[in-house]
């Protein structure tokens, strides 16, 4: 999250199905990866939220038996293989900041 503070933005969040289909093709179907988004729930499990701006989802895009807190670990939101999934906040992935102007 720090290097989109940088940039002037944060990890992106998904607030509607326009954005979220925009992120399957722009992103996820042309390059293939593992992205952070701003989604966690740190501080009360269960109860995910965008960061910083603390709003509940609107749009899920779970993947099968997600999310699932394996290890009691995981609160932090990976958009993987078109599918969002519940993962260790530490983990070396790519990110996707967005910039509202």
């Amino acid at each position: 999250m720090s290097e989109c503070l940088k940039l002037g933005g944060s990890l992106t969040d998904v607030e509607t199905n326009m954005e979220l289909n925009f992120l399957n093709y722009q992103v996820l179907i042309r390059f293939g990866h593992d992205y952070w988004i701003g989604g966690t729930d740190n501080g009360t499990e269960d109860r995910f939220r965008w960061e910083p701006s603390e709003q509940p989802f609107n749009v899920t895009y779970w993947g099968p038996g997600e999310p699932n807190n394996l290890g009691n670990i995981e609160h932090c939101v990976d958009y993987r293989q078109l599918k969002w999934n519940d993962a260790p906040c530490d983990i070396k992935v790519k990110y996707i900041c967005e910039i509202k102007v």
